[in-house]
């Protein structure tokens, strides 16, 4: 509270300049000496993405005063700057709705061990000279992980930031995603293993992707959501990268073609997710995955326009005993009980299942199969099964 209520009050007098709110944070170094201990076993407690990386705790990323009091207090406690990961919401865009330069070079200062960039522009452009602190602060070859969203970026300053190390994911969303800037980052990014494109809204086809996996040849993770993407990019990637694990494909033009050939090459895939393909993904890439991907952990088919069925999902049950998710909403009717039972059958491990919409022909009887089959089930949605589904199952 106090921190908030401190925020508040600079702002009512018009104190809104980033050095002067991190300065009145840090009122004698021993109290914050404190908060960075205490904001650090916190994080050592809730980060999971990297051993080797230490970010900040949910809690204290989703609150700017609190990412900003983190970052301030680096330069105290007995382990100084542990911190290796930047928020953009520890900064504050000026009234133009710029990322400022002497933000980001305060800020980096208190961080030199940079190993995650994750940057929300909130419609702000990510400039060149944005771009030129971050290089010049950074120490070479810490960066691993970068996260732009909704910034205006060019690909010359995405260069410029990743140039001297050997990034391991790149992340871009919204306005940040153009088949240039995909192009040239992976380009000088010959390492990565996480590529994620999303929310691209047509400014990422195929021609980008293709040009991306290219260059990626130990790429492991693939995530394309809202983009002109189409099969012959899936067939550059199933040729490029066949140690994938992970592939996410919402709202794109991929088919069965495209799922197939990955499925033929690909044979180590972990997690599928293709919702929301409506018709153009359906039972005959689903049981080639069934038949050639035995290590699968992870499939979401939901909304695919009743093309996913029984016939495939009961072949991912015998063709896929790891699998620990399982979304068949919005089947409508094309997914019954008889594969439901498959699953509770063949899957022991399953955590998570989604059979909401099933227009009534998801009941208590596979239900209760999974129940008693699947001890390790965290979460069940049986929303809009027409009453199907009643207290019994549950």
């Amino acid at each position: 509270h106090t921190v908030d209520i401190l925020e508040i009050v600079c702002e009512a007098i018009g104190i809104d300049d980033l050095p002067a709110l991190f300065a009145l944070r840090v009122c004698s170094s021993s109290w914050a000496a404190a908060v960075s201990g205490a904001m650090r076993s916190i994080a050592q407690r809730e980060c999971t993405f990297d051993t080797n990386y230490v970010g900040m705790a949910g809690r204290v990323a989703g609150n700017a005063a609190a990412a900003r009091l983190c970052v301030v207090c680096q330069r105290y406690g007995a382990v100084k700057h542990w911190l290796q990961e930047l928020p953009v919401n520890a900064l504050r865009p000026d009234e133009s709705r710029n990322l400022n330069p002497e933000d980001f070079s305060f800020a980096l200062a208190c961080v030199p061990r940079l190993a995650a960039l994750r940057i929300d522009g909130k419609g702000a452009p990510l400039t060149e000279s944005v771009a030129s602190v971050i290089k010049t602060a950074t120490e070479p070859g810490t960066l691993k992980y970068v996260d732009v969203a909704h910034a205006a970026v060019s690909p010359a300053a995405l260069v410029t930031i990743v140039s001297d190390h050997s990034l391991c994911s790149l992340a871009l969303a919204g306005k940040s995603v153009s088949d240039d800037a995909v192009a040239a980052v992976t380009a000088c990014c010959p390492e990565l293993r996480r590529l994620s494109v999303t929310l691209a809204s047509g400014r990422a086809s195929t021609e980008g992707i293709k040009r991306a996996v290219r260059c990626c040849p130990r790429l492991e993770q693939l995530e394309v959501t809202f983009a002109s993407v189409a099969d012959d990019a899936m067939s550059v990637v199933a040729d490029a990268c066949p140690q994938l694990t992970h592939l996410t494909l919402c709202s794109t033009r991929v088919s069965n073609v495209g799922i197939a050939a990955i499925a033929a090459k690909c044979t180590m895939l972990q997690h599928l997710d293709v919702s929301f393909s409506h018709s153009k993904i359906g039972d005959a890439s689903i049981r080639a995955v069934a038949a050639r991907c035995p290590l699968l952990r992870y499939l979401d088919v939901a909304a695919t326009a009743c093309q996913v069925t029984d016939v495939s999902i009961t072949e991912i049950a015998s063709g896929c005993p790891r699998l620990e998710h399982l979304d068949v909403s919005l089947a409508n009717g094309a997914v019954t009980d008889a594969s439901i039972l498959a699953i509770a059958n063949h899957c022991p491990s399953l955590q998570h299942l989604g059979v909401g919409t099933s227009d009534g022909k998801v009941t208590d009887a596979s239900i209760t199969a999974i129940a008693e089959q699947c001890p390790k089930l965290t979460y069940l949605d049986v929303s809009g099964t027409a009453g199907a589904a009643t207290d019994v199952g549950i």
